[in-house]
């Protein structure tokens, strides 16, 4: 699903565009609930935090763009071999 990362990618682009008060504490406490929830999720699952807030926030950032390229560029490598993905279970061997 790549809704949450649209929304936080909004979320920075609207808080950038028109900085405030109230945009920046509403990004700040967004980032924080995140947070909180990413290490409290990895402590039930993992029985100790993963997280770095940095390239966790960063990695969701540019999930949009990443989804986007996947999208355009239909060609992927794999163990050093290409392949053309056409959907999830069609692909073929390209040289």
């Amino acid at each position: 699903n790549g809704l949450p990362p649209a929304l936080l990618l909004a979320l920075v682009v609207l808080t950038v565009a028109a900085p405030g008060t109230t945009s920046l504490a509403v990004l700040f406490a967004v980032l924080v609930c995140r947070g909180f929830g990413l290490v409290l999720l990895q402590r039930i699952v993992y029985g100790r935090p993963l997280h770095s807030p940095l390239t966790s926030v960063a990695s969701e950032l540019f999930q949009p763009a990443h989804l986007l390229h996947g999208l355009v560029w239909r060609r992927i490598v794999w163990r050093r071999r290409r392949y053309r993905v056409r959907s999830d279970h069609d692909f073929e061997t390209v040289s």
